[in-house]
Order: C-alpha cells, then structure tokens, then sequence
C-alpha cells in the first residue's frame, strides 16, 4: 500500500453516520425535554387558575 495519508471516503461517512445518530438522538431528547416542561407549565396553570 502506498503510504497515503488523510482519512478514506468510507471512514469520512462513517464519522458523519455517527454524528448525524448522534445529533438525531439529542433532538429527540430536547424534543421530549420541552414538551414534559410545557406540560408542566400546563398543569400548573391549570391548579393556580
């Protein structure tokens, strides 16, 4: 092999498959995160009128 250096076409989209599993996993979890907030909010609106 020659002694190339840099990173493969397979190796950059296997880093971006894995950061792209990562980010939708984040937006999932905010996601859920700010909807159990507005409910919440919801329910305590609703007890203090």
């Amino acid at each position: 092999m020659r002694g190339e250096r840099g990173f493969s076409l397979v190796e950059t989209m296997v880093v971006i498959g894995v950061i792209a599993v990562l980010v939708a996993l984040a937006y999932g979890v905010y996601n859920s995160a700010t909807a159990r907030a507005q409910d919440r909010a919801v329910m305590l609106n609703l007890r203090n009128g």
